[in-house]
């Protein structure tokens, strides 16, 4: 930048293939920005090396009005190579060398008339810095327009390179043409590159056809038909109103910039008005011819002291990904600046172009000017007035209808829609949107189903319902217009039912387990997740009691009988029992039923009497009858210890109390000693009194 006059913030974006600056007719009389570019174009040259798919766009700097001289061709003469260098090496105050053509390289096709930027990349090979009181000069052949001298940007010490840049214009007749250049010190005296610092770097181009408009942002109002404006929440209107706080956009013919001179026409963009708000259009998509590039002027309109913006230029591909091509900061400093960016990398693409502007805190006076945004062509033909490109038809809504909820449950169902006409372009999102009041939103519940490519019915699953709640649904659908809505249609999520259970006798009932049957009659809504049953001492055991136990057998999902296992019970003892069914609407229980776990009988053996030589009374006891009574007692025997009822028994049955009984004991051996026990039978099992002896007497 020039250091004598307040200095613009530009901030670059690096982005798709080689892009350079231009001038423009338009452009205003001020000194040629040479000095500014140079370190910008270095840093465009570094990152450029690794890039092979995008196109690169550079920051840029004003430009001055360019004088066009009378183009003629010219014949380039055929160079020869400097002579070696001597074997004795010279010692120079200001001496340079040629490293590279950074921009338009020997033998560029450049079109008729076009501006184009200029870049050298030179290394001092002097022993003396270079200052910013030095220049490149013109010194011969073609000069395109440039002005005589140009400053070098910034100081370059001895072994540095730097990048030299110089807006030109190209002739507006076909032919090859050179123009030469050279370096001048601070005390005017030439030198150039070589071993003599002698040489002159050049600009050789070859200038052919016509640069011609490929598309017009602007003309026959593109801008609104072709391209739809939002800020960060809504869509905006096209075009739009000075003041509107929302953002606008407007055509202005003849608009002034900065520098308080008209520029051709122009979008004024202002964007929301809000800290960092903006304001975004995005262009129908453009097909892109081999050659085309972006060119406009940007700048803060006349007289708005306190413009303070970032643009930005971006593109999309289909329904690719959004790429940069370049962003640039613009404060109002009274002046204004060219983008000329190459697109030739998306040669053949429909290409979408965003034209956004920030706000770069507040948006006070925040009015950005595109002056001419445009696509330009390299064409064998003069310019037209038509655009290459044809309208896209204009957009509409889509339309889409709400049919009757299906597949209801407490609380999930099934939302039905129709999309009836797809408008354009094609939806880019769809679904339901519910609430519990009439006509709901997006801002509401909403499904969210993706993209539409055809009309035809769809469905949506509505999840998240509160049992028993009416609720109201609308299909949607959503493109560039808008969203539209279907009829609002209502139903009622499913309400939560009880299951319903019954309890029933206990069965397999042993000392300390037992068998609780109950019987599902009745699932409920939404099915019971658990079922079992629940015993205690106490009548009317429940699942909540700490104090009670219960079984847990799981979720039903279909009526019926079941069984549960119940454990650890205490012989002899009561319970009460009732069988279970747990769903989202609580427990609900059978009626009470009880049972006695089982108790064995106690039973004691006394001396027998009677003793004959083949008969004898047997004497027992049965001191507790046990759980239930005993269904048989008596007295056994064996010649053998502890006889058992497998082997002589004598048997009586239903005894319900305890007591004394006796037994005849027949069949015996004279002279022969006998064991002898009492023993009581019931369904817990058989138990013996102690084992007594005794010998019959002799025949």
């Amino acid at each position: 930048m020039h250091s004598t006059h307040s200095k613009k913030l530009l901030i670059p974006i690096i982005a798709l293939t080689v892009a350079t600056l231009a001038c423009s007719a338009l452009a205003p009389a001020t000194p040629q920005p040479a000095a500014t570019l140079n370190a910008l174009y270095t840093a465009a040259a570094e990152t450029l090396a690794g890039m092979s798919t995008q196109a690169v766009v550079t920051q840029f700097s004003p430009t001055a009005t360019l004088s066009f001289p009378t183009a003629s061709p010219i014949v380039v003469n055929t160079f020869t190579s400097v002579p070696p260098v001597s074997p004795a090496p010279v010692s120079r105050c200001d001496a340079a060398a040629f490293v590279s053509d950074v921009t338009y390289p020997d033998g560029s096709n450049i079109s008729l008339g076009s501006t184009f930027t200029k870049i050298w990349r030179l290394k001092n090979t002097g022993t003396c810095t270079w200052s910013t009181s030095y220049a490149f000069v013109y010194v011969g052949g073609e000069r395109f327009g440039a002005p005589a001298a140009v400053s070098i940007p910034t100081n370059v010490g001895p072994g540095q390179t730097v990048d030299l840049a110089v807006n030109l214009t190209a002739p507006n007749q076909s032919g090859h043409y050179r123009g030469d250049w050279k370096l001048r010190n601070s005390s005017n005296v030439l030198f150039g590159i070589g071993t003599e610092a002698a040489a002159n770097f050049f600009v050789d181009i070859n200038v052919t056809g016509y640069a011609v408009t490929g598309y017009d942002f602007i003309d026959n109002l593109n801008y609104c038909d072709d391209a739809s404006w939002q800020n960060a929440s809504r869509d905006l209107p096209c075009p739009g109103s000075d003041g509107d706080n929302r953002g606008f956009v407007i055509g202005l013919d003849s608009p002034k910039l900065e520098d308080g001179k008209s520029h051709g026409r122009a979008l004024l963009t202002f964007p929301e008005k809000s800290s960092d708000g903006f304001i975004s259009g995005k262009f129908e998509p453009v097909k892109i011819e081999s050659g085309d590039r972006f060119q406009a002027l940007i700048g803060c309109e006349y007289k708005a002291n306190d413009c303070d913006v970032i643009f930005r230029l971006q593109y999309q591909v289909g329904s690719g990904g959004i790429r940069t091509l370049g962003q640039w900061r613009e404060v109002y400093e009274g002046q204004y600046y060219p983008l000329n960016i190459d697109l030739s990398t998306l040669s053949g693409e429909k290409v979408k172009f965003i034209l956004t502007v920030f706000a770069n805190g507040s948006s006070h006076e925040d009015h950005a000017l595109w002056i001419d945004p445009r696509i330009t062509r390299h064409s064998s033909k003069p310019p037209t007035p038509t655009p290459t490109r044809t309208k896209t038809p204009s957009p509409t809504a889509p339309t889409v209808t709400t049919q009757a909820v299906t597949n209801i449950t407490t609380t999930a169902a099934t939302g039905n829609g129709n999309i009836t006409a797809l408008g354009i372009p094609n939806p880019t999102q769809h679904g339901v949107v519910w609430g519990t009041s009439l006509n709901p939103t997006l801002d509401n519940n909403k499904t969210t189903d993706g993209a539409v490519s055809a009309m035809g019915a769809f469905t949506s699953s509505m999840t998240g319902l509160t049992p028993g709640t009416l609720y109201h649904v609308r299909a949607y659908a959503t493109n560039a217009v808008g969203t539209v809505y279907g009829e609002d249609v209502v139903f009622t999520a499913t309400a939560y039912q009880l299951p319903s259970v019954t309890t029933a006798a206990v069965t397999n009932i042993t000392t300390t387990t037992a068998t609780g049957n109950g019987n599902v009659t009745a699932l409920g809504v939404p099915n019971p997740t658990q079922h079992g049953v629940v015993w205690s001492t106490f009548v009317n055991p429940a699942i909540d009691d700490p104090a009670d136990n219960k079984t847990t057998d799981g979720a039903v999902s279909a009526t019926g009988a079941f069984t549960s296992s119940m454990t650890g019970l205490t012989p002899g003892t009561l319970y009460h029992v009732r069988a279970y069914a747990t769903n989202a609407a609580g427990t609900v229980y059978g009626t009470d039923v009880t049972f006695t776990a089982h108790q064995l009988p106690t039973v004691t053996t006394q001396d027998v009497t009677n003793i004959m030589s083949t008969t004898a009374t047997g004497n027992g006891t049965v001191t507790a009858p046990g759980v239930p009574d005993p269904i048989e007692y008596g007295i056994v025997w064996s010649t053998s210890a502890d006889p058992d009822i497998t082997d002589n028994k004598i048997t009586s049955s239903d005894l319900n109390a305890a007591g004394a009984f006796t037994a005849s004991i027949t069949g015996l051996e004279a002279n022969t000693p006998y064991y002898v026990r009492a023993y009581a039978t019931n369904e817990a099992g058989t138990v013996y009194g102690e084992q007594v002896t005794f010998t019959t007497a002799g025949p």
